[in-house]
């Protein structure tokens, strides 16, 4: 056990640590000594406490008919935009386009590079915020990473070398071609059994930014190899986070007819 530094003989575990931290900011220690608040500002430190509510129309009304954004509806109520956010998240109020917020404002190197670490730190690029969602940007994103193997592939080769699971590799080389397409991993084992390691930017209509043909589907793509006599099997890329789950669905399948 350590004892606290300043002398006070009281030993730092779990069940006193919140006293040690409290106990050195007392008296003049504590940075807030000697100063007092002013009428205003406790004023202002109350009103932050208190629970912000507002109307759904009204909020509504302020967003889509009077064009205000988030950070402008909340200097009204005195309140932060995410907590307006949040809000029309209950309300189920649907945002505007980003580009219309921005319209006819151009913004200094400065200013745009402090907006990009807004968005990392609060985590407001992902799903249809991401700025790679403009289909130019995307394009230009599949042929950079138009690569065999991939990550995932990858991995999938050294996981059924390590496991001895009887699939192979053919995304490069090609050995087997089914109906024009070359299915990721195939039986070397005489089975007539696929496996395709799928991504959701490609692959999941849900989470994807572009259309995806039926083709393309996980469930289109089990309809055509089934059709040229082969089974299927769908690994998802986020799948291969949980190696166990991934390798009892693979022997599963490998065992079926």
């Amino acid at each position: 056990m350590k004892l606290c530094q300043c002398g006070c003989g009281r030993e730092l575990d779990k069940q006193n640590i919140r006293f040690i931290y409290t106990h050195h900011l007392r008296g003049k220690s504590n940075p807030m000594y000697g100063k007092h608040h002013s009428k205003e500002t406790k004023n202002k430190i109350s009103q932050k406490h208190i629970k912000f509510r507002i109307k759904k129309s009204y909020l509504k009304e302020l967003y889509w008919n009077k064009k205000l954004s988030t950070s402008q509806i909340g200097k009204i109520f005195n309140a932060n935009s995410e907590t307006i956010r949040l809000k029309m998240i209950r309300f189920g109020i649907k945002r505007r386009e980003s580009s219309l917020g921005n319209l006819g404002k151009h913004f200094s190197e400065e200013h745009r590079r402090k907006i990009s670490q807004t968005r990392i730190l609060r985590a407001l690029s992902k799903g249809d915020k991401n700025p790679m969602s403009k289909p130019e940007i995307i394009k230009k994103y599949f042929k950079s990473i138009r690569k065999r193997p991939t990550l995932p592939e990858k991995i999938m080769m050294t996981f059924c070398k390590k496991y001895g699971l009887p699939f192979v590799y053919n995304g490069n080389k090609a050995s087997l071609i089914i109906g024009r397409r070359v299915p990721d991993f195939y039986n070397n084992k005489g089975k007539r059994q696929v496996i395709e390691i799928f991504g959701e930017i490609f692959h999941d209509s849900r989470k994807s930014f572009v259309n995806i043909p039926f083709r393309r589907t996980e469930q289109g793509t089990i309809e055509h190899y089934k059709g040229a006599g082969y089974n299927c099997l769908i690994i998802w890329s986020r799948e291969l986070r949980n190696p166990q789950q991934v390798l009892q669905k693979i022997k599963a399948f490998s065992e079926s007819n």
